[in-house]
């Protein structure tokens, strides 16, 4: 039976382990304890923090006369919103637009002066 488990040790040993693997379980070990002080951190702080920001809620209003800032809206909606408002500031848009765009192509000397019949 021994000789079943001698195929499965290993027949060389590395005196020590290279440099690049040790730099590499070091560079690993940082960022474990990185990540671990920094959940420490921000698990601190959020026990500093909710606290006293309930206790601001609490004494600014009561629930039943606060209100939202603003709508919950879909970017769809909004835009809709946008494009509405747009419509009754600027009724004429478009007709606007290419009257602007004919001027300066005739300022520039770009629109045709003769028609061309195919």
């Amino acid at each position: 039976m021994s000789w079943f488990t001698d195929l499965f040790v290993r027949s060389y040993t590395l005196p020590q382990s290279c440099l690049g693997c040790a730099a590499r379980q070091a560079h690993i070990e940082d960022l474990q304890a990185l990540l671990k002080s920094e959940r420490e951190s921000y698990a601190s702080l959020l026990a500093i923090v909710v606290p006293t920001s309930r206790s601001v809620v609490q004494e600014s209003a009561p629930e039943s006369e606060m209100k939202p800032l603003r709508q919950n809206l879909s970017m769809a909606q909004r835009r809709r919103q946008a494009e509405e408002r747009e419509r009754a500031s600027h009724p004429n848009a478009t007709a606007e637009y290419w009257s602007k765009v004919r001027e300066e192509y005739e300022t520039a000397g770009k629109l045709p002066t003769v028609e061309v019949n195919g």
